[in-house]
């Protein structure tokens, strides 16, 4: 029997499924008002990616495991993805992935597969143009990489001195000018495709990289998650504010508005239509952001 829910030490909503790594290093996953399953083969888990499919997790010893989840009886299965395909057979020990970038562990630098090929199907495989015949290649960054968050369509990445630096894959990276040093990055893929950063100092910094809607600025926040039009933030004191939840409506325009029900939360995950969150205690909850229903508390037993 795998740890009690209050072992849990990272938060992903991935692929579909929420996703729990326990203080162990066991992956668990779940759909919302599913039972946590532990995923074999993931029993050694450091973290994992989010949003784009296939999904690639790191390992304890630094390799990558990249996989798809389906809905199988009695919970969320495994379809494992031949790295191949992805040309990551040779990345060596990874730091963090987010695809379709890793950082790599000893030199902090940032990888990237290029895009697929854009010409039709029949020229592409008349000229074996496939994603495993184009190696991931090295992005230029002042700066070691640390953090990394990524949709289907850009990348964005935190340098060792605190620079932020977005773009898209296949592209040349462009620093985001007037943000004070970063320490973690968080970003959706629709509403003009909204950035969150937290800085050394604690301020939460929101911005649309697509559009010109406008920028969020608020102190004392601790952590954030984004996903979609929607972005959730835990204070210093632990409890949880979400604005901007109206698929229909331009970031920024709405909340930031509490959730009850949540106190002495230290991370957040998003998916599309609520969030978990791990407490200080480590246990895990799942919410809904606009505050509807109460919190549940997730319990990880086989």
């Amino acid at each position: 029997m795998e740890a009690a829910p209050e072992h849990a030490r990272r938060l992903s909503s991935a692929l579909g499924f929420d996703c729990a790594i326990a203080a162990s290093g066991q992956l668990w996953c779940w759909r919302m008002g599913g039972a946590p399953r532990p995923l074999v083969r993931f029993e050694h888990t450091r973290t994992l990616s989010g949003h784009a499919s296939p999904g690639c997790a790191v390992l304890e010893d630094g390799t990558l495991a990249c996989f798809e989840l389906v809905e199988a009886l009695g919970g969320p299965a495994v379809v494992f993805v031949d790295r191949a395909r992805f040309a990551w057979t040779d990345v060596g020990a990874v730091e963090e992935v987010a695809s379709p970038c890793v950082i790599r562990a000893e030199a902090h630098t940032l990888e990237c597969l290029l895009p697929e090929p854009t010409a039709p199907a029949f020229f592409v495989g008349a000229l074996g143009l496939t994603r495993g015949d184009r190696p991931p290649a090295r992005v230029s960054l002042d700066g070691e990489a640390r953090e990394l968050a990524a949709t289907s369509r850009q990348v964005c990445v935190v340098a060792s001195d605190g620079g932020l630096s977005c773009f898209r894959p296949g592209h040349a990276p462009r620093p985001v000018r007037g943000l004070p040093p970063l320490r973690t990055v968080s970003m959706g893929a629709s509403c003009g495709e909204i950035v969150c950063g937290l800085s050394r100092d604690d301020e939460l910094l929101c911005f649309a990289t697509t559009t010109t809607a406008g920028s969020v600025r608020i102190p004392e926040v601790r952590a954030v998650a984004v996903n979609g039009c929607t972005v959730c933030m835990a204070s210093l004191d632990g409890r949880v504010a979400c604005f901007g939840s109206a698929e229909d409506q331009a970031p920024f325009v709405s909340g930031p508005h509490l959730v009850p029900g949540l106190e002495h939360v230290v991370e957040l995950s998003l998916g599309p239509d609520h969030g978990c969150a791990r407490l200080e205690d480590e246990r895990v909850v799942c919410f809904d952001p606009s505050g509807a229903t109460a919190p549940t508390t997730i319990s990880f037993t086989e």
